[in-house]
């Protein structure tokens, strides 16, 4: 197999991408199809290639540039005679090596929540992605499901925060307690207080920065992670462990850190190898909590 550039005019290019696109529309919900036709993909800001056996088409890729450091995984497709041979995979591999080439340091997906779908969700997740928040120009659309792969956790820049930063990362901090659903009476207001009052001064704090943008954050103090919070439409993009990888380095010795019972965060902590400790209850906010340890 050898992948090229891809030819619009070629016939076999011609008939597998129209067999992509008809059925690709064909298996959504109206108004929710975003497979693009030749005319679609012939823009300055995307890159089309096909994967070949000598002279028979195997499969499609695309790869649109959203932004310098973000790109959009397009027109995957496989031929029917091709299937199970690693065609996809290959494809894959080379849209990630020209991503990472062309200095993105993520990729994005747009595929349908039908069951039509159901191999190329799971295709995706075998390959690392995950599902995430509409991204460009997509809006949430039940008939859609969004995906994402953070290409190298080490570009992920964490700096020292700032006074500058404190009306973003304050608001991150409030919209990560709201989307975690538990029924915590806090406010805005309340929340800059305490971070006025016990964080700005004399805390160890850090961001994680996308694209100039702050993503998250995270305090320490010596032996304890007292906080890490990404905010939700950045989850699931390698921010959490990014900074959770910079912990372990400042504090090559161990810490603990206490979460939120029923809420994402433990399994996230588990996966990265934490170990699970005791369960309390929040002094202040009444809902249960777990303590996790790293431990060297």
């Amino acid at each position: 197999m050898h992948v090229a550039e891809g030819n619009f005019d070629h016939p076999q290019v011609i008939e597998l991408l129209e067999a992509h696109v008809s059925r690709a529309r064909a298996e959504t919900g109206r108004g929710s199809a975003h497979a693009l036709d030749a005319s679609g993909l012939k823009t300055p800001d995307i890159r089309f290639w096909t994967i070949w056996e000598e002279d028979r088409l195997l499969g499609l890729g695309a790869l649109k540039a959203l932004t310098r450091r973000h790109g959009e995984i397009k027109s995957m497709h496989t031929a029917g005679c091709a299937r199970q041979r690693g065609v996809g995979s290959a494809m894959l591999a080379h849209i990630s090596a020209e991503a990472a080439r062309m200095g993105m340091t993520r990729r994005s997906l747009e595929t349908g929540s039908w069951d039509y779908f159901l191999p190329a969700r799971a295709f995706y997740r075998r390959h690392g992605f995950v599902e995430c928040a509409p991204f460009g120009d997509y809006k949430s659309d039940p008939n859609s499901v969004f995906m994402m792969r953070f290409l190298n956790h080490s570009s992920v820049e964490i700096r020292p925060y700032t006074e500058t930063d404190f009306e973003a990362v304050t608001a991150i901090w409030l919209a990560s307690w709201q989307s975690t659903g538990i029924d915590a009476p806090v406010t805005l207001a309340e929340l800059r207080e305490r971070w006025l009052k016990d964080f700005a001064v004399g805390r160890m704090v850090y961001v994680a920065m996308a694209e100039n943008d702050i993503a998250g954050f995270m305090v320490l103090r010596p032996g304890l992670l007292d906080q890490l919070f990404i905010a939700p439409t950045r989850q699931s993009e390698g921010f959490g462990k990014a900074l959770l990888d910079f912990a372990k380095q400042q504090m090559p010795e161990g810490f603990e850190l206490r979460t939120a019972l029923h809420s994402r965060a433990p399994a996230f902590y588990e996966r990265e190898g934490l170990e699970r400790g005791e369960v309390g209850i929040h002094p202040r906010l009444g809902h249960e909590i777990v303590t996790y340890y790293w431990r060297t």
